[in-house]
């Protein structure tokens, strides 16, 4: 089975894991070593609601004997042996073979760790590359890294564990760091600028291929119609979300995940924070200006770009309001 094989490759101990929900889909794969490390693999997961509480809870407290004939359990052989930590593993859903972000954690300290195999490889490369640019600008909004390596099969990022609450607004500090990154930049009319011309392309070869031609008629009108404005070239976050936003008293503010940063992007960073915010609290977005329509732009271009393309058919785009 390619995922036991791909386990067998990552820097985690070997014993058994219990997978859940299934083998097909699995979205969280836990450390039977013990009950304490089972139990502790478990805290890291974070309910959606209340009966995910309630999973979790009994999760806790069913026996092991039970637990193995509820839920497949498999046996990863690793040769990268640290006896210091266990690991909770989580896939990547949109390949769960060739990602996994790693909870690296014991009594004394937690880590976090990402892995890419093949084509994913170039999203960790590119998530410490942009780290490290980030934190020449602000060094206190950006994970600590703690190690990073190549081989020839994956790439490897560990970072300090930031534990904190999801803000519904955006810190003063972050938004401060995308004004900052704003000094200076070059205007370009946005039919030229580097990744407006390409997810332009690309959104109009899927939603011709998919037959979606009301879609495509109200993008391309808001396309002619802002087509000679200027557009900065900055660096780009990419995914500036509630998630991927850390705030603790003791930490500050901190933005995490940069695997879809790029350094030719479009300012809409902080706008998409609050795009996001609106969508997936199942609001409707409306657009009044250009950065509003290149929020929808790149987020269209996301659900292309992750293999989340169905979803285009429930999109309601009228009266310049967007919602999904």
């Amino acid at each position: 089975m390619k995922i036991i094989e791909q386990l067998n490759k990552l820097p985690i101990k070997s014993g058994e894991y219990l997978v859940l929900p299934n083998l097909n889909t699995p979205y969280f794969i836990l450390p039977l070593h013990s009950r304490c490390v089972f139990n502790d693999a478990i805290s890291f997961v974070k309910s959606r609601n209340i009966f995910g509480d309630i999973k979790r809870y009994a999760l806790k407290f069913l026996p092991f004997i039970i637990l193995k004939s509820i839920f497949p359990v498999i046996s990863v052989k690793s040769k990268h042996i640290d006896n210091k930590y266990s690991q909770l593993i989580l896939p990547w859903n949109q390949d769960i073979y060739n990602k996994f972000t790693i909870f690296n954690f014991n009594h004394e300290s937690i880590t976090l760790i990402k892995i890419g195999f093949g084509k994913l490889k170039k999203m960790i490369e590119n998530e410490n590359l942009f780290i490290k640019k980030a934190n020449g600008i602000n060094n206190n909004i950006v994970p600590q890294i703690v190690n990073y390596s190549e081989t020839q099969e994956f790439s490897k990022i560990e970072t300090k564990f930031y534990n904190g609450v999801h803000p519904d607004i955006l810190p003063e500090s972050i938004k401060m760091f995308f004004k900052k990154i704003l000094t200076d930049s070059k205007e370009i009319k946005m039919m030229d600028h580097p990744y407006f011309s390409k997810i332009f392309l690309e959104i109009n070869h899927t939603l011709k291929n998919n037959s979606l031609t009301a879609l495509s008629k109200l993008f391309n009108d808001n396309v002619n119609k802002y087509k000679e404005d200027l557009i900065p070239i900055v660096l780009m976050h990419g995914d500036c979300t509630k998630t991927n936003v850390i705030s603790k008293k003791d930490i500050g503010d901190v933005l995490i995940d940069w695997e879809d940063s790029i350094d030719n992007g479009m300012p809409i960073d902080t706008r998409y924070f609050e795009f996001r915010i609106q969508i997936d609290s199942g609001n409707y977005w409306e657009i009044n200006n250009l950065i509003d329509f290149l929020v929808v732009a790149h987020y269209i271009y996301l659900l292309i770009r992750h293999g989340n393309s169905y979803k285009l058919s429930n999109v309601i785009f009228e009266n310049n309001r967007f919602s999904i």
